[in-house]
């Protein structure tokens, strides 16, 4: 890339409203997308040089590649994705030359050395799986893909916003996509650019190993994916740019960013952000009366109201919130027959399914006097109150 390339795509990372999601919520996923950005980057100044394979260690470009790999996988399993790419890379460029790749293997060793301690729960992590994971077809798997496209640009507030306006968006972005994509497959088949087949490997290699993993146990991709963001963004800048008409790949480039400067609007318009259930517990809070109990499904979402409940002078006794499954509510609700109560039905979660039946099933025996829908990130909440 040239420099003004370069510039386009600091650009074009720093307006990522995925990015900016990610960046401020305080998980491992900035550190894991640093961590396998600096992978990456060591792993282009260390196949810039041929090396002695007695001799790696010398290299403090192998030292550090090492350093940043094992210390990413030791962050998140999604790194094994971004080091099967670059491990792919290294066999391909060096094919001709086993000595160059039995150099890259001494430098693995030592990552495997460093990670010992942790494969026996990596084995155990692996085997348990996670139950409430659902299964999926190839189709759903394929409309996750086109979701992921759509959070990547514009965040995961898009709930506040028309609709029609979202979906005419993806169709772009796809569209973008295509268009980029098909300039970068044209170019490397006409020159040996080794950088840029790196890029696009760290792009499809984690993006397909993701939708196999998905087909078995369905997962978020703007979550898991989000270490993308910055190779996305190479790709997209790069691809258009090798297009005849500069013009209009500055034109399209140009709509891109207006479409994620829209997605950061959105997320910054909004205070009501992903589980934040300050309205929800306000209005519980406003309307609690001596005696009323509040059930939460799934229970762990429960966490919200206990952290509410510190934070803020709020009247709700720690006795009013019970926190079970959806049968052991029922078991509670049949014992402890309160006058009033309250059921709070998150959507945030895999199988939903049951919801609509499980109030229906309380209307038989109870009179539901309350309901409020409240949209939330990356679906919405339900709040009822039965008497």
């Amino acid at each position: 890339m040239d420099p003004m390339q370069s510039f386009l795509v600091i650009i074009l990372y720093s307006v990522s409203p995925l990015n900016l999601y990610y960046s401020q919520e305080v998980r491992m996923s900035a550190m894991n997308l640093f961590l396998n950005i600096g992978s990456v980057y060591f792993l282009f100044k260390l196949c810039d040089t041929k090396h002695d394979y007695h001799r790696i260690f010398k290299d403090s470009f192998s030292i550090l590649y090492m350093v940043f790999t094992t210390a990413a996988i030791y962050t998140h399993y999604f790194s094994f994705f971004i080091l099967a790419a670059e491990v792919i890379y290294i066999i391909s460029v060096n094919r001709k030359e086993v000595k160059q790749i039995i150099s890259y293997l001494y430098i693995y060793v030592g990552m495997l050395l460093i990670y010992l301690i942790w494969i026996p729960e990596l084995i155990s992590h692996m085997t348990r799986g996670q139950s409430w994971r659902t299964t999926q077809s190839l189709i759903q798997v394929m409309i996750e893909y086109v979701y992921f496209a759509r959070d990547l640009n514009l965040g995961l507030y898009y709930y506040y916003t028309d609709y029609d306006m979202v979906r005419y968006v993806t169709y772009f972005i796809g569209f973008m996509l295509i268009v980029a994509l098909t300039g970068i497959v044209i170019n490397k088949l006409k020159s040996n650019n080794n950088s840029i087949f790196l890029i696009l490997l760290v792009f499809f290699v984690p993006l397909i190993l993701a939708g196999i993993i998905s087909i078995r146990q369905k997962i978020e991709f703007y979550r898991y994916l989000s270490i993308l963001v910055p190779y996305i963004s190479m790709i997209v800048v790069y691809g258009l740019f090798k297009w005849k008409y500069k013009a209009i790949s500055y034109v399209l480039l140009a709509a891109y960013m207006g479409i994620n400067i829209y997605g950061m609007n959105i997320h910054y318009s909004f205070n009501f952000k992903n589980d934040d259930y300050r309205e929800l517990i306000g209005q519980i809070d406003r309307d609690y009366k001596d005696g009323d109990k509040i059930y939460v499904e799934p229970h762990y979402y429960g966490w919200a109201i206990d952290y509410y409940k510190k934070q803020e002078s709020l009247q709700i006794p720690k006795t009013a919130f019970v926190r079970y499954g959806w049968n052991e509510i029922l078991d509670s609700l049949s014992i402890q027959k309160p006058q009033r109560f309250w059921i709070v039905l998150d959507y945030g979660v895999t199988d939903t399914t049951q919801y609509h039946s499980y109030i229906n099933d309380l209307t038989l025996k109870y009179k539901l006097d309350y309901k409020m829908t409240y949209y939330l990130a990356p679906e919405k909440v339900e709040l009822y109150r039965f008497k």
